[in-house]
């Protein structure tokens, strides 16, 4: 048997093959979320505060992963060595995926072990799941971005994200009810972490049946250690990472420590924790699909810009919450769907970014170079946000008329260091993106950006499931370059032929 096919490595793909990868990478996402959906965020942190955790704790758990991006060194060493991502990505995350078997069985312990003790032991398995997961991820994003072609990158991560985020929103909710049901007793988040490593397992199928498009190992014909100096050598590349690193500090600082504000400081119940989880999670989808358009028309350094900027101002509107009506029913909703919507175009055009601006033949090592930088000043601001917090927990400062205190000065914090970041990417240039001006202007001509245009994803989904492509690549239906009249035109003539046939 030919090697390249036996390792699942092969050469470009036909386009019903790669109809098929694009769809088995969607299905892996959407069982990966549920598994990432479960064992991460509001359930991790309340499983952690359940078992004796503290501020400082919350800070290390939210670091583990950040500082499981130096890893990824090791992944895209492996990559460039071996040529193949497939083997790696799959092997490294069954391994991340395993571990969450024994935290399901720590609870037990508590009869042999302190609470301290086993925090610790948590911490350990933890940090040992995020390392194969670092691994695994480096070696996914090289294999997955080569899979795709990239004139429909954008809107293809758009659908893929968008679907990703229907099941963050749906298992958000069920798992803060379950939760509730079960008064936050450990069996619950046990029941919870098991029905979570089977949502793995199912992704890890998925994920096994992807082809590998061929790739030639790099570090023949250099010496790896010098191939890592590349992406600092990249001046513009530099840019970039300078930009991520200030603005991964900002976000981590606080980051965290939004749950713990919810469900330590204004003890709200996890079903309504989940129920702005799930809101988040629903206007995400809308945004992954406008904006995964957007980004392919005018580039994704301005989507970047547009969403920062939105994402910088979020923190200061969090000084303002309280457990009282008025945050409850306006404050708080608000918060998460602004929230979910730019970030899902910040996140978004950040992949994309780096994924145009990384040569194709060192993919892994940019990849690995900019996780790995930002993950170090990430889990830095995690640990410096706890440390904050705990001794911010007693005091209180004015600003701009406004009394805060605990917690909401590590928010302030934040928003400021965020603005701060932003005219740092300014400085990035994305080659065959628009300027940020110009996107401007091209988001502001698209006549149908009016009160319908939330709606944009949601008639793009229908209409396509009612027009046959002949090509994935090349008849997709793009509403914002209609008006309103436009599309209404298209779409009676598209439902008449239908109806015809």
């Amino acid at each position: 048997m030919n090697q390249n096919l036996a390792s699942g490595n092969v050469g470009p793909l036909k386009p019903e093959s790669l109809r098929r990868s694009l769809t088995l990478s969607i299905k892996d996402g959407f069982f990966a979320s549920v598994y990432a959906t479960l064992t991460g965020g509001v359930f991790l942190t309340g499983f952690a505060l359940s078992i004796g955790a503290n501020e400082l704790h919350i800070g290390i758990i939210a670091a583990i992963p950040l500082l499981g991006n130096l890893f990824q060194f090791i992944g895209a060493y492996l990559v460039n060595r071996r040529g193949q991502r497939k083997p790696i990505s799959v092997t490294a995350a069954t391994f991340a995926r395993s571990i969450w078997i024994l935290i399901i069985l720590l609870p037990f312990s508590f009869n042999w072990y302190a609470s301290q003790f086993i925090i610790i032991i948590f911490l350990v398995l933890i940090a040992i799941a995020h390392l194969f997961g670092a691994i695994s991820g480096v070696a996914w994003l090289s294999w997955i971005s080569d899979l795709v072609p990239e004139n429909i990158r954008g809107r293809y991560f758009g659908k893929r994200n968008m679907i990703i985020g229907s099941a963050v929103l749906v298992f958000t909710i069920l798992g803060g009810k379950f939760l509730d049901y079960f008064d936050d007793n450990l069996i619950g988040f046990q029941i919870l972490f098991f029905v979570a490593v089977i949502a793995g397992a199912i992704s890890l199928k998925f994920l096994d049946e992807i082809p590998e498009t061929k790739s030639e190992p790099s570090i023949k014909s250099k010496n790896y250690f010098q191939t890592l100096s590349l992406p600092i050598q990249d001046h513009n590349f530099r840019l970039l990472l300078l930009y991520s690193m200030v603005w991964s500090f900002s976000v981590n600082i606080a980051g965290p420590f939004f749950v713990v504000y919810k469900l330590k400081e204004l003890q709200l119940s996890y079903t309504y924790v989940a129920f702005l989880i799930s809101a988040t999670s629903f206007f995400d989808l809308l945004g992954m699909r406008f904006w995964g358009h957007f980004s392919d028309k005018v580039g994704n350094r301005p989507v970047m810009l547009m969403c920062a900027i939105i994402a910088s101002i979020l923190p200061f509107g969090w000084l303002l919450t309280s457990n009282n009506a008025f945050s409850l029913f306006f404050l708080f909703p608000l918060l998460h769907l602004m929230g979910g919507f730019f970030w899902a175009g910040k996140n978004l055009a950040s992949v994309n970014l780096l994924f145009r601006l990384a040569p194709q033949e060192e993919k892994a090592v940019y990849f690995s170079t900019y996780s790995s930088v930002n993950g170090v000043f990430a889990a830095i601001a995690s640990l410096g946000g706890g440390v904050l917090g705990l001794l911010m927990v007693e005091e209180n400062l004015n600003f701009l008329f406004i009394n805060i205190a605990g917690l909401k000065i590590v928010f302030l914090v934040s928003g400021l260091m965020r603005c701060a970041a932003i005219p740092l990417l300014r400085q990035v240039h994305e080659p065959k993106g628009m300027s940020f001006e110009q996107a401007i202007r091209v988001l502001r001509s698209i006549r149908s950006i009016n009160s319908t245009q939330g709606f944009n994803p949601f008639l793009h989904f229908f209409t396509h499931s009612i027009r046959k492509s002949k090509s994935f690549v090349d008849n997709q239906i793009d509403i914002a370059d209609y008006s309103w009249k436009d599309f209404w035109t298209k779409f009676k003539d598209a439902l008449s032929r239908r109806v015809k046939t």
